[in-house]
């Protein structure tokens, strides 16, 4: 390249002499991985939600896995608060916890579900038992006869009993005693001796 051909800049010829180098220098070699922040994006774990619980015996072991077989990591004493993440996913019966649950990182433990109770557990729904409606009989369009109940022998109050006259009140024993002294319901009263 001539100056002329640069328009009068000097550093022409030696930029693409440098251009030229480069060039042939990346095409060569094989590419070196870089990361990208621009393209990460933010994939932040969420924190677990962490369950009030509280150790109902006098001494429960948390322990390093869900068996009773692992080591035990420490023995909190009856009343003490336990923080749940929920039953462990290799045993239901136990549940994953966090052993200090105001420290900096997370120390995860297991604690078997007979050891701890909820501080404040949900309630659950009972099953309410619904009740099928009762079957009526619906009216129809003919006509059934209902049967009459058979006539029976009631007493008749106006017609004195077998052996008693109509017309006269019953004779009384005493009756020659006078009224306060009378009892009608001793008088009428039978098998009664005087």
């Amino acid at each position: 390249m001539s100056f002329l051909e640069a328009n009068g800049n000097i550093t022409a010829p030696a930029t693409t002499a440098a251009q030229l180098n480069d060039t042939a220098t990346v095409g060569a070699q094989s590419p070196i991985p870089t990361l990208d922040f621009a393209r990460i994006q933010g994939t932040r774990t969420q924190p677990r939600i962490c369950l009030d619980f509280r150790v109902k015996v006098v001494r429960a072991r948390i322990r390093e896995c869900p068996k009773d077989t692992c080591n035990t990591i420490t023995m909190p004493a009856q009343g003490a608060r336990i923080c749940v993440y929920g039953p462990a996913t290799e045993d239901p019966d136990w549940y994953e916890i966090n052993v200090d649950p105001g420290g900096p990182v997370v120390r995860t433990g297991y604690m078997h579900n007979s050891v701890v109770e909820a501080v404040n557990p949900t309630k659950r729904p009972t099953i309410t038992p619904t009740f099928l409606p009762s079957v009526t009989s619906v009216p129809t369009a003919t006509f059934t006869r209902t049967p009459s109940p058979e006539p029976t022998d009631t007493p008749n109050p106006l017609r004195p009993p077998p052996g008693r006259s109509p017309g006269r009140p019953p004779r009384s024993r005493r009756s020659n005693r006078p009224d306060y002294l009378q009892n009608r319901a001793f008088d009428e009263a039978p098998n009664c001796e005087v």
